[in-house]
């Protein structure tokens, strides 16, 4: 049993880190914005590009977090919130294209903004699910119950 708990930790500990590093990354290349480029717009693209990223990371906590039964609802509902605003959101933003908007649509930005809330919330609960992996208290004892 201890190989298995070897791979659901090395599956915690890659899954949070794919969902919390691309987040630092999006803010420090604030100094390198165009101009005429705001934040909505760099975590929107930032949203994009790092897309696969925040998949493969959550699908291996996620893993991870059933593997270990603990911490499953609280990062399995924050992938959702990662998921299905955006999706709504480009959704919404495709019906209203006909209409005369001016500017952005503030569609895209609650897109972005929740996309990167979820990956955040997820991969909190990852860092919970390592800290609870690795506590020397088994976990069928242990307080800490997720």
């Amino acid at each position: 049993m201890g190989n298995g708990k070897a791979v659901t930790k090395g599956m915690a500990i890659t899954g949070s880190v794919l969902l919390l590093l691309p987040l630092p990354l999006a803010f420090a290349s604030v100094g390198i914005l165009p101009q005429g480029l705001t934040w909505m717009e760099l975590l929107a693209v930032a949203a994009m590009d790092l897309t696969p990223a925040v998949l493969v990371g959550g699908s291996l906590l996620m893993w991870a977090a059933l593997r270990a039964r603990s911490h499953a609802r609280m990062i399995g509902l924050s992938l959702a919130l990662s998921a299905s605003v955006p999706v709504a959101a480009v959704a919404l933003n495709a019906a209203t294209a006909g209409r005369a908007l001016e500017g952005e649509s503030w569609y895209v930005a609650i897109g972005a903004a929740s996309f990167w809330l979820g990956a955040t919330l997820a991969g909190l609960g990852g860092l919970l699910l390592l800290r609870r992996l690795f506590s020397p208290v088994p976990m069928s004892e242990s307080p800490l119950r997720g």
